[in-house]
């Protein structure tokens, strides 16, 4: 369902596209991330996540397309639902991503990394604005009820 939102909406396809000619997302390091290490064993990015952004959807793709996961997701700005969509490939308990939302008609975009933690339920990381990938802030998630309703992808 999540995927003919994101293909429907057009978002995700130029997303792909703008995104597949960037350079690879800068290595983040710091106490703030968990250290990198192996996946933990039957963890998968895939699934829903409640964030310290909002809620967040995250879907396997072909690896074909250049990208190993895209998603969606929902956050509060002032007295607003902003929502965004993100493409991303993974090594190990690491997951480098890209996103995109569009504020008021304006287009944000920027690069988050994250690390899942040993427990496979969680993971922590940071965001960033344009090339970056830590300049906004932490953004955490745990795992959420497989049962709550798809993200809405912008409108």
């Amino acid at each position: 369902m999540l995927t003919k939102k994101l293909i429907r909406g057009g978002i995700l396809l130029g997303l792909l596209g703008a995104m597949a000619c960037g350079a690879a997302p800068p290595r983040a390091a710091g106490p703030t991330l968990p250290p990198e290490a192996y996946m933990p064993s039957g963890a998968t990015w895939v699934g829903k996540w409640i964030t310290s952004l909002g809620p967040l959807d995250i879907i396997h793709m072909n690896r074909t397309s250049g990208f190993d996961f895209a998603g969606a997701y929902e956050r509060e700005v002032g007295n607003s639902m902003v929502s965004g969509v993100f493409t991303a490939n993974a090594e190990n308990n690491t997951i480098r991503l890209q996103w995109v939302e569009n504020r008021n008609g304006v287009r944000k975009s920027g690069k988050a990394i994250w690390r899942m933690n040993a427990d496979g339920t969680s993971f922590a990381g940071m965001w960033g604005k344009g090339n970056s990938a830590t300049d906004g802030g932490r953004w955490e998630g745990r795992r959420d009820d497989p049962n709550r309703p798809d993200v809405t992808v912008m409108r």
